[in-house]
C-alpha cells in the first residue's frame, strides 16, 4: 500500500473511521477486525486503560454496552499526518445515547496510526480522548443510578470533566 496517494491514503482512513464508528453504535463487536490491525493498542485515555489486541477492547466494550442503549457517533475534521511507513490521524468526535431514558452527549478526539505498508489498511493504534459528557437532567441521573462521579457543573450546562471512574 505504499505507493497510494494521500487522496487514496485519506479517503481509507476515513472509511476505516466510519466503519469503527458503525461497528461501536451498531454493537457488531465481532468485526473488530475489519479496523484494528490483530496487534493493535488502544488507549481510552481517560479511563487510563490499555488494551493489546483486539479481544481485550471487545471484552471491555461488552461489559459497558448497558450503558450506552442507542450511541450514535459523529466525526470531524481529520487531519492526517503522512510519513514514509506510517499514517498518523487526528479527529474530533461527538457521540449521543441515552442510559435508562436519559439522553447523554460526549465528544473528544481520536488519535490514530496506521501502517502504509500492510494491506488492507487498518489502525495500528487507536487513543480516545473524552473532553467531555452532559447529561440533560443530573437529578434523573442520580435516580437512576448513572454510574461516575459527582458532575462538576459549569454555570450554562451540566458537564461532568471528570469521567476516570465514569464505568
Amino acid at each position: 500500500m505504499a505507493a497510494l496517494d494521500p487522496l487514496e491514503i485519506r479517503s481509507s482512513i476515513e472509511e476505516l473511521l466510519s466503519r469503527y464508528c458503525r461497528i461501536v453504535d451498531c454493537k457488531d463487536y465481532d468485526s473488530l477486525p475489519e479496523v484494528f490491525a490483530p496487534e493493535v493498542t488502544i488507549r481510552v485515555v481517560i479511563q487510563d486503560l490499555q488494551f493489546h489486541g483486539i479481544d481485550p477492547f471487545k471484552e471491555f466494550l461488552n461489559k459497558t454496552r448497558q450503558f450506552s442503549e442507542d450511541r450514535m457517533h459523529l466525526t470531524s475534521n481529520l487531519s492526517l499526518r503522512i510519513a514514509e511507513k506510517e499514517v498518523r490521524a487526528f479527529c474530533y468526535w461527538q457521540s449521543t445515547m441515552t442510559f435508562k431514558g436519559i439522553p447523554i452527549e460526549e465528544a473528544g478526539y481520536y488519535e490514530m496510526t496506521s501502517s502504509i505498508e500492510n494491506e488492507p489498511l487498518r489502525f495500528a493504534s487507536f487513543n480516545i480522548y473524552h473532553k467531555y459528557r452532559v447529561v440533560s437532567n443530573v437529578k434523573s441521573r442520580k435516580e437512576v443510578g448513572f454510574p461516575g462521579v459527582e458532575p462538576k457543573i459549569s454555570e450554562d450546562n451540566r458537564i461532568f470533566r471528570n469521567l476516570k471512574d465514569w464505568f
